[in-house]
């Protein structure tokens, strides 16, 4: 799966955008929380949150076969 010049330009716009309001939480979280506690949950969310979807992803499914 090739993405053409377009796809890839939203697809980069999209995450820099999404990073803006996050940077803006968590900076606050650490800031109340402590920068060890984020980073304990940033871990959580990327191993529980993100690996589960990309494994039951089609695409991933597919590619497998």
């Amino acid at each position: 799966m090739s993405l053409t010049t377009a796809q890839y330009s939203l697809l980069l716009a999209a995450s820099l955008i999404g990073m803006i309001p996050g940077s803006i939480l968590f900076g606050w979280l650490s800031d109340k929380m402590g920068r060890n506690k984020i980073i304990d949950l940033d871990l959580f969310f990327l191993v529980f949150g993100i690996n589960p979807i990309k494994n039951t992803s089609p695409e991933v499914i597919s590619d497998r076969q």
